[in-house]
Parts: structure tokens; sequence; C-alpha cells
């Protein structure tokens, strides 16, 4: 499949993968590495990591805003990662100063290096019918890539995890950032920007873009340094964001004289707007499931004990084997004629989840006599969460490039991902709700862990019949509109 992509495509998987595993060390070991190492109470650990995330989206947005106008989206890629490489120094110092600013390094440099590659990626492909099937098959096996990354993240920083060193995690990560940083340069030629506003720009004014770029970069360092401080309110500050941009595409399809660019944008809006449920509820993992996991389930399966971490690796299995295994059934049902709208493979992915978070529910409910939940439970909640993610990611991304015109290409990708943002603050809402007492005893926190997961996949539920009812009057309003403008024309009006 990669044979017959644009050249250059192949490197850019790799470069996925590496800059993916080290998002997936943080991602994975931050909980544990808050409460176990720094000390955190799990209910402060939880609103540092839904802010953390938040941030890693909002910062995805500004990318999307930067790239192609004030930087390109190649050189903003090598930023984002040196970010990276500092962001771990600083973290493998172990104290709350450096730790804040370490995070804000890192959240810089994953929140950017997200938003550029995906645009690098869809637009190496035209509009055309040809083109949108490559690019659809091209997100699929991107997303295969980069779980990959998770895979070897997860796995990693579980191993050290268990003897507590997270040193060695950030200097793992660090390798993988200088490889991706060799396979860009090894790759410029092919990565560079098309259709954008800077390509257009002459070399005399490009400095003057570049600083401004660079300085709204730098400014967001202190920015979010305050906003750690006040959790509840950035968080709060993120959801507001986030939804003016909404309102603001909004305004800016009715601008549109073309009908079917309306159409796109209200469609980009609407399941951007879903899939702020599936990641709201696929965000409570990295802030409560592991520890979940951690104090509530036994992880002893045939001997072995098994790091909370590696049952990430369940997600990342599935969806490497899921995801070329989709695009090929994709591909197949559109020779067939058959399309499935992304209407419908998101509402799956929602359903999919909300019964992935039925399963931990119900797992409280046959634990042990001494309250643990027994591990079979937790692999049953991953399985159907990495079968809703195969519904949503890749497809979302390529929804994206088939829906934004090429002005509004990196915007859109910037406001899909701040939907993200939106979803890990309320993700962070819905986990201060868990009030784990200081003791961990399963006896004492099933009942809330189970309340708090009920409720994540009822939400879940409503939404899905939602967007469901939601498609299907567009779809028969816009089936009659089409029957009056065919008849219309049929009468020469």
């Amino acid at each position: 499949m990669i044979k017959i992509m644009p050249k250059g495509i192949g490197k850019l998987y790799y470069i996925q993968m590496a800059i993916t595993f080290s998002y997936a060390v943080i991602y994975s070991s931050l909980s544990l590495y808050l409460t176990k190492k720094i000390g955190f109470s799990v209910d402060f650990s939880a609103k540092t990591i839904g802010l953390f995330l938040a941030f890693n989206y909002t910062i995805q947005l500004l990318s999307g805003y930067i790239s192609g106008r004030f930087l390109s989206n190649r050189s903003l890629m090598v930023i984002s990662i040196v970010c990276q490489i500092i962001g771990f120094y600083l973290l493998s110092l172990n104290n709350n100063f450096t730790l804040y600013l370490g995070l804000c390094f890192f959240v810089i440099g994953c929140g950017i290096n997200s938003t550029c590659y995906q645009c690098i990626l869809v637009s190496r492909f035209g509009n055309d019918k040809l083109d949108s099937k490559k690019r659809e098959s091209a997100s699929f096996i991107s997303y295969c890539f980069m779980n990959i990354g998770f895979l070897l993240g997860f796995t990693i920083s579980g191993h050290y995890e268990a003897i507590s060193n997270y040193n060695n995690i950030f200097i793992i990560g660090n390798v993988f950032n200088v490889i991706a940083i060799m396979l860009i340069y090894s790759n410029w030629d092919n990565i560079k920007d098309t259709d954008t506003v800077l390509s257009t720009i002459c070399n005399d004014r490009l400095w003057k873009k570049r600083v401004i770029g660079v300085t709204c970069l730098l400014l967001c360092i202190p920015t979010m340094m305050i906003g750690f401080k006040f959790p509840t309110l950035s968080s709060s500050f993120v959801v507001l964001v986030g939804l003016a941009m909404f309102v603001y595409m909004y305004f800016k399809a009715r601008s549109y004289s073309d009908i079917n660019i309306k159409k796109n944008i209200y469609s980009f809006i609407t399941l951007s707007l879903a899939s702020v449920v599936f990641w709201m509820i696929y965000f409570v993992g990295p802030m409560s499931v592991s520890v979940f996991v951690k104090y509530n389930t036994d992880t002893h399966i045939w001997g072995y004990d098994i790091q909370p971490q590696w049952f990430n690796n369940i997600n990342a299995a599935i969806t490497i084997c899921g995801a070329p295994l989709l695009a090929y059934v994709y591909q197949q049902l559109g020779k067939r004629r058959i399309n499935v709208s992304e209407t419908i493979s998101f509402s799956i992915a929602i359903l999919l989840i909300s019964f992935s978070f039925f399963s931990l529910s119900e797992g409280v409910n046959h634990s042990m006599s001494n309250g643990m939940v027994a591990s079979s439970w937790v692999v049953i909640h991953y399985v159907l969460q990495s079968a809703g993610e195969l519904f949503i990611g890749p497809i979302g991304f390529a929804m994206v490039g088939r829906l934004a015109p090429p002005n509004l290409r990196g915007l859109m990708m910037g406001i899909f991902m701040i939907s993200s943002g939106i979803s890990a603050s309320l993700a962070s809402y819905f986990s201060s709700f868990i009030k784990v007492p200081a003791t961990n005893t399963p006896d004492l926190t099933n009942s809330v862990y189970q309340s708090t997961f009920f409720k994540l996949g009822e939400t879940g539920i409503v939404m899905a019949v939602i967007l469901l009812t939601v498609s299907i009057v567009i779809y028969k309003t816009n089936k009659r509109a089409s029957l009056k403008l065919n008849l219309d024309d049929k009468h020469g009006l």
C-alpha cells in the first residue's frame, strides 16, 4: 500500500512512530509519576493530567494557525521535538518547579508536532476520488504506526515504572526524539508545504513571519506555568476557547457563497463536537483507570504481575492489527458503492467506548472477596475502547482532509484537535468526582469507581443516539432539498 503513495510518505510513518513513543511514555506514566515520585494526591494528579492534555490540544489549535502562516510545518516539527527533549530533561530533575516547566515544554512539543504531522500527511493528496481514498488509507496506516509507537512506549515505561526508575524513561524518550529529527531531515525535500499562505510569500518577508511564530510559542510557556497553578480555571478557559472556535467556524461557513463548502464546514462542526464525547470518556483512562488498575485490580495473569501501563498495549496491539484491516474493509465497501459515513463511524466508536466502561462497572459488581476486580474485565475494557478508537481516530483526520478548504486546512485541523482539549478538561471534571481515600483500599473505593464508570457509559449511549438522530434528520433534509432542486431544474425554474 505504501508503493502507491506519494514520495516520502513511508518515512513520515516512521516519524509518527518515533514522536508517538515520546508522548506514550508520558501519557502512560504521568499519573503514577505524580503520585508515587512527586507525592501528589490522586485528585490533584488527575487535575494536573487533565490540564496537561487540555493544554496539549490547545497548543494544537495554535499550531494549526501558525503552521503555514508564520512557520512551515516541517520547521515547526523540528522545533517541537527540540521542546520535547528539553521537557524530558527538566522532568528528570524531579522537583516541583522543573516539573511544571518540563510539562510546559513537552506540551508545546507534542501539541505542535501532532497538528503539523497531520497537515503534512493530508496535504500530500489532492481532492479527487482516487486521492481521497489514498488519503483515508494513509490515515489508517499512519494510525497503525502511531500505535506501534504507543506499544513500544507503554512497554518500556511499564518496565521502568515497576522499579520506579523514571529517569531512564525520559532518557529513552529523548533517544526516539533524536531519531525523529534525523528522519525529518532525511525527508526534508518531500515534506515541504503546499497550498499554504507561507508558500506564496517572498523570502524578504519570511523572517518577520518566523519571528512572530517563534514569539507566540515562547509566550505559551509563562501562560501555561500560570495555568498549572489554577487547574480548574484553566480547564474552563480551554473549554471556552474551544467552543469559541466552533462558533467562529459557524460564522465562517455562513460567509461562503459556495453551498458545498458551507455543508462541509457544518458537517465538520457536528462531527468534531461528537468526537468531544468520545475523547472525554477516553481520557478518563490516564487520569483514573490507571489508578483503578493499580490498586483495585488483581493484575496477576498466569503468575506474572502486569504493570498498569502494559494493559494499554492491548489498545496499541488491536489498533496496529485493526487499522489496516478496517482500511481494507472500507475500501471493499467503497468498491461496492456502500458508503459508511463519518457519522455512522463516530456513532459506533461512542457506543463501543460506552460498553467498555460498562464492563468495568460490571467488573466491580463481580469483585472478589477482598474487593479486587479480575483483570479480565480490564482486558474487555481495553478491547472495546480500542475498537472504538479505530472508528474515530484515523477517520477523523481523513475527514478534516476531505472537508476542509485548502486555506483553512491547518486551522480546521487545529480546531479538530482542540475538541480533544475540551474532552480532556471535561474528563478532568469527571475524574474530580472520584474521591479516593488515601488508603486506596478496594472495599472503600469500588463503589465510587463503579458509579463513575457507569455514568460515563450512560453519557456515551445518550450522545450516540443524539448523533444518529441528528444525522438522520440532516440526511432527510438534504434529500428533500435535492429532490426540490431536481424538480425545479426539470420545470426550468
